[in-house]
């Protein structure tokens, strides 16, 4: 799945109110609440692929002049769906009019009864690794590395390339081999068994990825789920916006830093993307202590020389950055076969 679609997902996600991205649904899902996960379900996966469903839910709203009112935020198109299946299973013989209000009722009872998931912020990420045991490679201590589908980058020698990797099969809803659905709570249940280590070593949790300040509400969520002594660490290449930043920044205690090149013409070679690194480095400079940035600057085969990195140092220093580290990247090559 694209970042783009990874983030819509989300997005779309966030307006649900039964469905949070599981495969199936729970089992504490109240009687009668299970239809509602499907057709949520179906909306998330219906809107994500521009299905024509969408279309025909599209005139339904001009058709009957559908509307939310009282601040409720269901999308209308998801609203309609609901119309479609109401009118399909019990009002489809009435009056359009009196079948409309009778709808209205049905939809307030039945569909309005849960908070949304925006107040629950309890929507499940897709993750491919949950690495324990770690020590001085991702933070202070003794860490698990928890790694999110999902980056806005293309870089030639991604460490992780399966972040960019579609997250389900075919059918869009079974998910690819190895890969799993936490919400936050989900997550802080499998990594707590390791509390002791943590806190005997003032370790914690590091989010990497991909890129991990994509599922900047998920880390907050599961932030405050967390014993206070738990270090949260950000492997991150900062591509994200100044609002992200200082979201995260009440909840984030380290920020490692990988930022290519300072070099714009070189990093948009290597990554495929324009560079905003400067910009980027601005935000976290003015939001974040220096004690809390460490930046790695990579020498990478083919792309910089020793002198790009000598330099890119330098205007880090500059900048007012003290913790820098140089590092190499490795080649990665690619084997042909017959």
């Amino acid at each position: 799945m694209s970042p783009c679609n990874l983030t819509q997902r989300q997005y779309l996600l966030n307006q649900c109110r039964y469905y949070n991205g599981e495969s199936e649904p729970p089992r504490s899902l109240r009687e009668g609440d299970a239809l509602m996960w499907n057709y949520e379900c179906r909306w998330v996966l219906w809107s994500l692929r521009n299905d024509a469903t969408m279309e025909q839910f599209q005139r339904m709203i001009e058709e009957f002049h559908l509307e939310n009112k009282d601040g409720d935020k269901t999308p209308l198109t998801m609203k309609a769906l609901l119309l479609n299946r109401y009118l399909h299973w019990g009002g489809a013989y009435a009056p359009i009019e009196e079948a409309l209000n009778h709808f209205e009722k049905w939809y307030k009872d039945y569909y309005l009864v849960r908070p949304t998931n925006e107040e629950r912020k309890a929507y499940a990420s897709p993750i491919f690794g949950i690495s324990r045991h770690r020590m001085g490679v991702d933070g202070k201590g003794v860490t698990t590395l928890v790694t999110f589908m999902g980056c806005p980058l293309k870089c030639r020698y991604c460490l992780n390339d399966r972040c960019h990797e579609d997250i389900y099969e075919e059918d869009g809803q079974t998910l690819r081999r190895g890969l799993r659905m936490f919400t936050p709570q989900q997550l802080y249940d499998s990594v707590k068994q390791d509390n002791i280590y943590f806190q005997a070593t003032g370790g914690g949790i590091c989010f990497g990825g991909g890129e991990p300040t994509m599922q900047a509400s998920f880390i907050i969520t599961f932030a405050k789920l967390c014993p206070k002594n738990w270090k949260i660490t950000l492997e991150t290449s900062l591509h994200c916006s100044h609002n992200t930043i200082k979201a995260l920044v009440p909840y984030v205690d380290e920020w490692i830093v990988d930022i290519k090149t300072m070099n714009a013409d070189i990093y948009k070679r290597y990554t495929g993307i324009n560079s905003a690194v400067h910009q980027h480095l601005e935000c976290a400079k003015q939001l974040l202590s220096p004690d809390k940035v460490k930046i790695k600057v990579p020498y990478i085969p083919d792309f910089t020389t020793d002198e790009d990195v000598r330099e890119s140092i330098r205007e880090l220093g500059e900048m007012g950055f003290t913790n820098i580290v140089a590092c190499d990247y490795v080649k990665r090559i690619v084997c042909m076969t017959k």
